[in-house]
């Protein structure tokens, strides 16, 4: 694998952003600042960029800040049964209320103040991962969830969470990392199946076939991918990658 080389010995910014600007020319500023030190093709591909907003709720000053993300890990807010994609993103992006020790200073109040936390998402990815937090942390041990998370193969809407006048491009599926344990095994040592759709200009009817296998209760990581200036070169089929055992988490 070649992995790009990042820019020798770069130069930090040490200056703060300038809080005065404009949101997008301050959100630009922020992402110049991360390619200064992160600049690759992965980053290119992979990175998106996170809006966070906070609010104070006793004078109301709003404060953003942007930061840039990898993956978006999603928590599964239900135990059991089958429920949608959206609702794991409605559950990751739902306001937060930061209070007791978790208080913020306020910008404009120059205290800590019970604040409301808003995440939006500013720059979207090439290529979407999303990570479902399928284990759930107990005080004894780990706990894995097999709710079966149900998602579109075409035309992800992201829009609910995208920030203020950013439209996204709707995504679609590439591929999915299933993390289970097969039921003849001797072992605990759960394996990676790994799907990819590749995409192609003939029928999609061997996709939709194996619709059933590739949503499932053990989808764990899931790639999707925009057409927005990225046309993954593959043929036309859903085929099996690899099979590996995965590290236990």
């Amino acid at each position: 694998m070649v992995v790009d080389e990042p820019n020798p010995n770069p130069k930090p910014v040490l200056m703060e952003i300038d809080k005065s600007l404009s949101i997008n020319v301050e959100a630009m500023d922020s992402w110049s600042r991360y390619l200064r030190m992160n600049n690759s093709k992965f980053v290119y591909n992979f990175v998106g960029q996170f809006k966070s907003t906070l609010r104070c709720t006793f004078c109301g000053n709003c404060s953003e800040t942007f930061n840039p993300f990898w993956e978006l890990s999603l928590p599964i807010p239900q135990r059991s049964g089958q429920l949608s994609l959206s609702r794991c993103l409605d559950s990751f992006t739902s306001v937060e209320i930061l209070d007791d020790e978790e208080k913020p200073t306020c910008l404009m109040c120059k205290e800590k103040r019970n604040c409301l936390k808003s995440l939006f998402i500013h720059k979207f990815p090439k290529i979407l991962v999303i990570h479902l937090k399928r284990f759930s942390q107990t005080v004894e041990f780990s706990e894995k969830l097999n709710t079966i998370v149900d998602f579109p193969l075409i035309g992800l809407d992201m829009s609910p969470y995208a920030a203020e006048d950013i439209v996204p491009c709707p995504y679609n599926l590439y591929a999915i990392s299933n993390h289970s344990v097969p039921p003849t095994s001797d072992t605990t040592q759960p394996t990676a199946d790994i799907y990819i759709r590749k995409f192609g200009t003939s029928t999609m009817i061997p996709w939709f076939l194996q619709f059933r296998r590739i949503v499932s209760s053990v989808g764990m990581l899931i790639f999707f991918f925009t057409n927005n200036g990225l046309t993954p070169k593959t043929n036309n089929m859903m085929v099996t990658l690899s099979r590996a055992t995965a590290p236990a988490p």
